[in-house]
Protein backbone atom coordinates (compact mmCIF):
# COMPACT_ATOMS: atom_id res chain seq x y z
CA UNK A 1 0.00 0.00 0.00
CA UNK A 2 2.90 2.19 0.86
CA UNK A 3 4.86 1.76 -2.09
CA UNK A 4 1.52 2.29 -4.79
CA UNK A 5 0.44 5.53 -2.78
CA UNK A 6 4.05 6.51 -3.23
CA UNK A 7 3.75 5.97 -6.93
CA UNK A 8 0.33 7.69 -7.31
CA UNK A 9 2.36 10.92 -5.46
CA UNK A 10 5.51 10.50 -8.05
CA UNK A 11 2.99 10.83 -10.74
CA UNK A 12 0.93 13.54 -9.79
CA UNK A 13 4.05 15.26 -9.29
CA UNK A 14 5.38 14.66 -12.53
CA UNK A 15 8.56 12.64 -11.07
CA UNK A 16 9.30 10.18 -14.20
CA UNK A 17 12.68 8.70 -12.82
CA UNK A 18 11.11 7.34 -9.28
CA UNK A 19 10.69 3.54 -8.48
CA UNK A 20 9.24 2.22 -5.43
CA UNK A 21 11.35 -0.63 -4.72
CA UNK A 22 11.69 -3.03 -1.53
CA UNK A 23 14.78 -0.85 -0.83
CA UNK A 24 13.38 2.82 -0.79
CA UNK A 25 10.55 1.23 1.71
CA UNK A 26 12.95 0.29 4.10
CA UNK A 27 14.72 2.80 3.82
CA UNK A 28 11.19 5.12 4.24
CA UNK A 29 10.60 2.98 7.49
CA UNK A 30 13.72 3.34 8.73
CA UNK A 31 13.59 6.84 8.42
CA UNK A 32 9.98 7.50 9.59
CA UNK A 33 10.16 5.21 12.45
CA UNK A 34 7.41 2.74 10.99
CA UNK A 35 7.22 -0.28 11.68
CA UNK A 36 5.04 -3.64 11.00
CA UNK A 37 2.77 -4.44 14.09
CA UNK A 38 -0.37 -6.74 14.64
CA UNK A 39 -3.82 -5.16 15.10
CA UNK A 40 -5.60 -6.44 18.13
CA UNK A 41 -8.86 -6.28 17.91
CA UNK A 42 -9.71 -8.11 21.19
CA UNK A 43 -7.32 -5.54 23.00
CA UNK A 44 -9.19 -2.42 21.24
CA UNK A 45 -12.67 -3.46 22.14
CA UNK A 46 -11.72 -3.64 25.65
CA UNK A 47 -14.06 -0.60 27.31
CA UNK A 48 -12.07 0.95 29.92
CA UNK A 49 -15.10 2.88 31.44
CA UNK A 50 -17.66 0.20 31.41
CA UNK A 51 -18.99 -0.05 34.75
CA UNK A 52 -17.20 -3.81 35.28
CA UNK A 53 -13.95 -2.16 35.03
CA UNK A 54 -14.51 0.83 37.06
CA UNK A 55 -16.05 -2.16 40.08
CA UNK A 56 -12.94 -3.92 39.48
CA UNK A 57 -10.30 -1.16 39.45
CA UNK A 58 -11.58 -0.24 42.83
CA UNK A 59 -12.04 -3.75 44.19
CA UNK A 60 -8.09 -4.42 43.00
CA UNK A 61 -6.50 -2.84 45.69
CA UNK A 62 -8.50 -3.98 48.44
CA UNK A 63 -7.14 -7.62 46.86
CA UNK A 64 -3.70 -6.21 47.12
CA UNK A 65 -3.75 -4.47 50.74
CA UNK A 66 -5.65 -8.23 52.24
CA UNK A 67 -3.50 -10.83 50.57
CA UNK A 68 0.43 -11.01 50.20
CA UNK A 69 1.73 -11.07 46.80
CA UNK A 70 2.40 -14.69 47.95
CA UNK A 71 -1.39 -15.60 48.14
CA UNK A 72 -2.66 -13.89 45.49
CA UNK A 73 -3.08 -16.44 42.46
CA UNK A 74 -4.29 -16.54 38.87
CA UNK A 75 -5.44 -19.29 36.80
CA UNK A 76 -6.43 -19.59 32.93
CA UNK A 77 -6.54 -21.45 30.49
CA UNK A 78 -5.13 -21.71 27.09
CA UNK A 79 -5.28 -24.38 24.36
CA UNK A 80 -2.04 -26.15 22.60
CA UNK A 81 -1.46 -27.95 19.53
CA UNK A 82 0.89 -30.35 21.28
CA UNK A 83 2.03 -31.98 17.77
CA UNK A 84 2.21 -29.03 15.54
CA UNK A 85 5.88 -28.29 14.13
CA UNK A 86 6.98 -25.52 13.11
CA UNK A 87 5.57 -24.17 9.73
CA UNK A 88 8.75 -21.69 9.33
CA UNK A 89 12.19 -22.86 8.03
CA UNK A 90 15.71 -21.78 6.88
CA UNK A 91 16.02 -23.02 3.45
CA UNK A 92 17.64 -21.64 0.02
CA UNK A 93 15.45 -19.11 -1.94
CA UNK A 94 14.78 -21.55 -4.94
CA UNK A 95 13.69 -24.73 -2.74
CA UNK A 96 9.97 -24.87 -1.97
CA UNK A 97 8.35 -26.29 1.32
CA UNK A 98 6.00 -28.35 1.52
CA UNK A 99 4.87 -29.88 4.39
CA UNK A 100 0.94 -30.39 4.46
CA UNK A 101 -1.72 -28.46 6.45
CA UNK A 102 -0.27 -28.80 10.03
CA UNK A 103 -1.89 -30.70 12.99
CA UNK A 104 -4.07 -29.41 14.58
CA UNK A 105 -5.04 -32.11 17.88
CA UNK A 106 -5.22 -30.16 20.84
CA UNK A 107 -4.93 -30.41 24.27
CA UNK A 108 -6.24 -27.53 26.98
CA UNK A 109 -4.00 -26.28 30.02
CA UNK A 110 -4.83 -24.30 32.78
CA UNK A 111 -1.69 -22.28 33.94
CA UNK A 112 -1.68 -21.23 37.65
CA UNK A 113 0.77 -19.55 39.57
CA UNK A 114 1.13 -16.50 42.49
CA UNK A 115 1.79 -13.31 42.23
CA UNK A 116 5.36 -13.77 43.81
CA UNK A 117 6.37 -16.48 41.29
CA UNK A 118 7.34 -18.39 44.16
CA UNK A 119 4.33 -21.29 43.99
CA UNK A 120 3.71 -22.33 40.42
CA UNK A 121 0.83 -25.24 40.15
CA UNK A 122 0.98 -27.96 38.63
CA UNK A 123 -0.18 -27.88 34.72
CA UNK A 124 -3.85 -29.03 34.50
CA UNK A 125 -3.75 -30.48 31.32
CA UNK A 126 -7.22 -31.70 30.08
CA UNK A 127 -6.87 -34.28 26.49
CA UNK A 128 -9.57 -36.53 24.84
CA UNK A 129 -8.81 -39.62 25.78
CA UNK A 130 -9.08 -40.76 29.15
CA UNK A 131 -6.52 -43.41 28.69
CA UNK A 132 -3.96 -42.19 26.42
CA UNK A 133 -1.53 -44.75 24.62
CA UNK A 134 1.23 -42.82 26.10
CA UNK A 135 0.62 -43.50 29.76
CA UNK A 136 0.85 -47.06 29.63
CA UNK A 137 3.55 -47.91 32.04
CA UNK A 138 3.67 -44.58 33.49
CA UNK A 139 3.23 -44.81 37.29
CA UNK A 140 2.73 -40.88 37.65
CA UNK A 141 2.23 -38.05 36.05
CA UNK A 142 4.20 -34.43 36.92
CA UNK A 143 0.34 -32.87 35.96
CA UNK A 144 -2.96 -33.18 36.74
CA UNK A 145 -4.59 -34.85 33.57
CA UNK A 146 -8.92 -35.13 32.95
CA UNK A 147 -10.41 -36.08 29.90
CA UNK A 148 -13.69 -35.24 27.83
CA UNK A 149 -14.48 -35.40 24.23
CA UNK A 150 -13.65 -32.12 23.33
CA UNK A 151 -10.85 -31.42 25.79
CA UNK A 152 -12.46 -28.22 26.99
CA UNK A 153 -12.77 -27.07 30.22
CA UNK A 154 -15.85 -27.69 31.82
CA UNK A 155 -17.81 -26.38 35.31
CA UNK A 156 -16.97 -29.87 36.98
CA UNK A 157 -13.25 -30.17 36.11
CA UNK A 158 -12.84 -26.62 37.04
CA UNK A 159 -15.22 -27.55 40.30
CA UNK A 160 -12.85 -30.38 41.37
CA UNK A 161 -9.67 -28.67 40.58
CA UNK A 162 -10.68 -26.00 43.24
CA UNK A 163 -11.76 -28.47 45.65
CA UNK A 164 -8.03 -29.54 45.98
CA UNK A 165 -6.42 -26.98 45.65
CA UNK A 166 -8.48 -25.86 48.84
CA UNK A 167 -7.69 -28.73 50.48
CA UNK A 168 -4.09 -27.63 49.65
CA UNK A 169 -4.24 -24.74 50.88
CA UNK A 170 -5.86 -26.05 54.29
CA UNK A 171 -3.23 -28.17 55.08
CA UNK A 172 -0.70 -25.47 54.86
CA UNK A 173 -2.65 -23.56 56.88
CA UNK A 174 -3.61 -20.78 53.76
CA UNK A 175 -6.06 -18.28 52.59
CA UNK A 176 -5.58 -17.48 49.08
CA UNK A 177 -7.36 -15.41 46.85
CA UNK A 178 -7.63 -16.96 43.18
CA UNK A 179 -8.19 -15.00 40.09
CA UNK A 180 -9.75 -16.50 37.27
CA UNK A 181 -11.63 -15.30 33.62
CA UNK A 182 -15.87 -14.64 34.42
CA UNK A 183 -17.12 -17.42 32.07
CA UNK A 184 -19.69 -20.50 32.46
CA UNK A 185 -17.13 -23.10 32.99
CA UNK A 186 -15.60 -21.01 36.13
CA UNK A 187 -18.76 -21.13 38.07
CA UNK A 188 -18.97 -20.12 41.80
CA UNK A 189 -18.21 -22.75 44.60
CA UNK A 190 -20.03 -22.83 47.81
CA UNK A 191 -18.28 -23.68 51.09
CA UNK A 192 -14.25 -22.26 50.16
CA UNK A 193 -12.54 -21.53 53.30
CA UNK A 194 -9.35 -21.58 52.09
CA UNK A 195 -9.46 -20.41 48.69
CA UNK A 196 -11.64 -16.75 47.68
CA UNK A 197 -12.47 -16.84 43.86
CA UNK A 198 -12.19 -13.44 42.27
CA UNK A 199 -13.29 -13.07 38.90
CA UNK A 200 -12.41 -10.57 36.69
CA UNK A 201 -14.62 -8.22 34.79
CA UNK A 202 -16.13 -10.00 30.98
CA UNK A 203 -14.47 -9.25 27.93
CA UNK A 204 -11.41 -7.16 29.38
CA UNK A 205 -9.05 -10.51 29.90
CA UNK A 206 -6.26 -9.23 27.33
CA UNK A 207 -5.73 -6.17 29.80
CA UNK A 208 -6.70 -7.75 32.96
CA UNK A 209 -5.62 -11.36 33.06
CA UNK A 210 -1.99 -11.53 34.27
CA UNK A 211 -1.31 -14.99 32.50
CA UNK A 212 -2.25 -13.45 29.49
CA UNK A 213 0.85 -10.63 29.35
CA UNK A 214 3.32 -13.03 28.12
CA UNK A 215 3.26 -15.72 31.15
CA UNK A 216 1.24 -18.24 28.80
CA UNK A 217 3.18 -17.34 25.29
CA UNK A 218 6.79 -18.29 27.10
CA UNK A 219 5.49 -21.51 28.39
CA UNK A 220 3.98 -22.41 24.68
CA UNK A 221 7.78 -21.21 23.16
CA UNK A 222 9.03 -23.65 26.32
CA UNK A 223 6.70 -26.23 24.86
CA UNK A 224 7.37 -25.81 21.27
CA UNK A 225 10.99 -25.65 21.76
CA UNK A 226 11.14 -29.27 23.86
CA UNK A 227 9.05 -30.79 20.59
CA UNK A 228 11.65 -29.94 18.69
CA UNK A 229 14.48 -31.13 20.93
CA UNK A 230 12.68 -34.57 21.34
CA UNK A 231 12.06 -35.10 17.52
CA UNK A 232 15.77 -33.81 16.39
CA UNK A 233 16.64 -36.52 19.92
CA UNK A 234 15.22 -39.30 18.34
CA UNK A 235 16.94 -38.98 15.00
CA UNK A 236 20.36 -37.61 16.73
CA UNK A 237 20.91 -39.87 20.34
CA UNK A 238 23.54 -41.96 19.54
CA UNK A 239 21.93 -44.09 16.39
CA UNK A 240 24.63 -45.79 14.65
CA UNK A 241 22.38 -47.18 11.90
CA UNK A 242 19.50 -45.98 10.44
CA UNK A 243 16.56 -48.14 8.99
CA UNK A 244 13.80 -45.72 6.95
CA UNK A 245 10.49 -47.36 5.85
CA UNK A 246 8.05 -45.83 3.32
CA UNK A 247 4.42 -46.63 3.69
CA UNK A 248 2.52 -47.98 0.48
CA UNK A 249 -0.10 -44.93 -1.28
CA UNK A 250 0.02 -44.14 2.58
CA UNK A 251 -3.68 -42.42 2.65
CA UNK A 252 -5.32 -45.02 0.33
CA UNK A 253 -4.59 -47.48 3.80
CA UNK A 254 -6.87 -45.82 5.45
CA UNK A 255 -10.12 -46.39 5.48
CA UNK A 256 -13.67 -44.17 6.22
CA UNK A 257 -16.42 -44.61 8.34
CA UNK A 258 -19.85 -44.44 6.42
CA UNK A 259 -20.59 -41.30 8.25
CA UNK A 260 -17.11 -39.52 6.51
CA UNK A 261 -17.73 -41.36 2.94
CA UNK A 262 -20.40 -38.61 1.47
CA UNK A 263 -17.98 -35.63 2.66
CA UNK A 264 -16.07 -37.16 -0.14
CA UNK A 265 -18.34 -37.22 -2.58
CA UNK A 266 -17.08 -36.25 -6.29
CA UNK A 267 -19.15 -35.47 -9.50
CA UNK A 268 -17.97 -37.24 -12.41
CA UNK A 269 -19.96 -37.82 -16.24
CA UNK A 270 -20.98 -41.30 -15.26
CA UNK A 271 -22.18 -39.85 -11.89
CA UNK A 272 -22.11 -39.04 -8.01
CA UNK A 273 -19.25 -41.49 -6.44
CA UNK A 274 -17.89 -41.48 -3.09
CA UNK A 275 -14.35 -42.63 -1.90
CA UNK A 276 -14.21 -45.07 0.51
CA UNK A 277 -10.90 -44.61 1.62
CA UNK A 278 -8.63 -40.92 2.40
CA UNK A 279 -8.30 -39.59 -0.73
CA UNK A 280 -5.61 -37.22 -1.97
CA UNK A 281 -6.44 -33.48 -2.11
CA UNK A 282 -8.49 -33.04 0.99
CA UNK A 283 -6.97 -29.75 2.74
CA UNK A 284 -7.11 -31.76 5.95
CA UNK A 285 -5.91 -35.30 5.12
CA UNK A 286 -1.79 -35.09 5.72
CA UNK A 287 -3.03 -33.65 9.41
CA UNK A 288 -5.32 -36.67 9.99
CA UNK A 289 -2.96 -39.60 8.97
CA UNK A 290 -0.20 -37.86 10.77
CA UNK A 291 -2.07 -37.99 13.79
CA UNK A 292 -2.97 -41.68 12.97
CA UNK A 293 0.66 -42.89 12.78
CA UNK A 294 1.68 -41.20 15.53
CA UNK A 295 -1.11 -43.06 17.19
CA UNK A 296 0.57 -46.44 16.09
CA UNK A 297 3.91 -45.74 16.89
CA UNK A 298 3.33 -44.07 19.98
CA UNK A 299 5.86 -45.05 23.14
CA UNK A 300 8.48 -46.47 20.54
CA UNK A 301 11.77 -45.26 21.01
CA UNK A 302 14.33 -43.28 18.84
CA UNK A 303 11.44 -43.66 16.03
CA UNK A 304 10.27 -40.80 14.08
CA UNK A 305 7.35 -40.17 11.67
CA UNK A 306 6.57 -37.88 9.10
CA UNK A 307 3.57 -38.46 7.16
CA UNK A 308 4.40 -41.55 5.25
CA UNK A 309 8.02 -42.06 6.15
CA UNK A 310 9.38 -43.61 9.51
CA UNK A 311 13.11 -43.76 10.51
CA UNK A 312 14.59 -45.97 13.26
CA UNK A 313 17.93 -46.16 14.75
CA UNK A 314 19.26 -47.69 17.80
CA UNK A 315 22.85 -47.15 19.21
CA UNK A 316 23.43 -51.15 18.82
CA UNK A 317 22.58 -53.49 16.53
CA UNK A 318 20.47 -56.08 18.88
CA UNK A 319 18.17 -52.81 20.17
CA UNK A 320 17.92 -51.84 16.02
CA UNK A 321 16.36 -54.88 15.06
CA UNK A 322 14.23 -55.28 18.16
CA UNK A 323 12.65 -51.65 17.30
CA UNK A 324 12.32 -52.70 14.04
CA UNK A 325 10.19 -55.82 14.82
CA UNK A 326 8.04 -53.58 17.08
CA UNK A 327 7.33 -50.83 14.29
CA UNK A 328 6.18 -53.87 12.24
CA UNK A 329 4.25 -55.19 14.98
CA UNK A 330 2.12 -52.13 15.18
CA UNK A 331 1.73 -51.50 11.07
CA UNK A 332 0.58 -55.20 11.41
CA UNK A 333 -1.79 -54.33 14.24
CA UNK A 334 -3.31 -51.51 11.77
CA UNK A 335 -3.08 -53.69 8.72
CA UNK A 336 -0.35 -50.73 6.93
CA UNK A 337 1.71 -51.96 4.49
CA UNK A 338 5.61 -51.10 3.11
CA UNK A 339 6.63 -50.44 -0.04
CA UNK A 340 10.04 -52.77 0.17
CA UNK A 341 11.36 -51.19 -3.01
CA UNK A 342 11.82 -47.85 -1.39
CA UNK A 343 12.58 -48.91 2.59
CA UNK A 344 16.20 -48.85 3.71
CA UNK A 345 17.88 -51.14 6.24
CA UNK A 346 21.05 -50.47 8.38
CA UNK A 347 22.38 -47.78 6.44
CA UNK A 348 25.39 -46.00 7.53
CA UNK A 349 23.45 -42.73 6.26
CA UNK A 350 20.07 -41.61 4.98
CA UNK A 351 18.29 -39.20 3.27
CA UNK A 352 15.00 -38.14 5.78
CA UNK A 353 12.95 -34.75 5.39
CA UNK A 354 15.47 -32.96 2.75
CA UNK A 355 18.64 -33.50 5.07
CA UNK A 356 21.19 -36.16 5.26
CA UNK A 357 21.12 -38.16 8.32
CA UNK A 358 24.21 -40.21 10.01
CA UNK A 359 25.63 -41.50 13.17
CA UNK A 360 27.38 -37.96 13.62
CA UNK A 361 24.54 -36.19 13.36
CA UNK A 362 22.25 -34.15 10.84
CA UNK A 363 23.66 -32.54 7.59
CA UNK A 364 22.33 -30.57 4.71
CA UNK A 365 22.31 -32.54 1.78
CA UNK A 366 24.76 -32.17 -1.35
CA UNK A 367 22.48 -30.50 -3.36
CA UNK A 368 21.82 -28.17 -0.96
CA UNK A 369 24.93 -26.58 -0.54
CA UNK A 370 26.14 -27.13 -4.17
CA UNK A 371 24.67 -23.60 -5.06
CA UNK A 372 27.18 -22.11 -2.65
CA UNK A 373 30.33 -24.68 -2.92
CA UNK A 374 29.98 -24.29 -6.65
CA UNK A 375 29.73 -20.71 -6.76
CA UNK A 376 32.33 -18.60 -8.61
CA UNK A 377 35.05 -16.74 -6.60
CA UNK A 378 34.15 -12.95 -6.26
CA UNK A 379 36.98 -10.83 -8.07
CA UNK A 380 35.07 -7.11 -7.57
CA UNK A 381 33.11 -5.34 -4.53
CA UNK A 382 29.59 -5.94 -6.60
CA UNK A 383 30.07 -9.31 -6.87
CA UNK A 384 31.03 -10.27 -3.43
CA UNK A 385 27.49 -8.26 -1.97
CA UNK A 386 25.61 -10.04 -4.89
CA UNK A 387 26.96 -13.43 -3.15
CA UNK A 388 26.31 -11.81 0.45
Amino acid sequence: MLTAKAEEFAEKLDITNFKASVGWLENFKSRQGISFKRVCGEEKSVDTQSTDTVLWNEKLPNILQAYTPDNIYNADETGIFYKMLPDKTMEFKDVNCHVGKKNKERITAMVCANMSGTDKVPLLVIGRASNPRCFKHVKSLSVEYYSNKKAWMTSEIFTEWVKKLEKKMLRKKRKIALIVDKCPAHPKIAGLKAVELVFLPPNTTSKTQPMDQGIIQNLKVHYRKRVLLKFIKAIDRGGQKFTKLDLRQAYSQVELESDSEEYLTINTHLGLFRYRRLAYGVSSVSAIFQAIMDKILSGLPQVVCRIDDILITAPDDETHFKTVKEVFYHLRQYNMTLRQDKCIFMADQVVYMGFMVDKHGIHPTDEKIAAIRDAPRPTNVKELKEQL
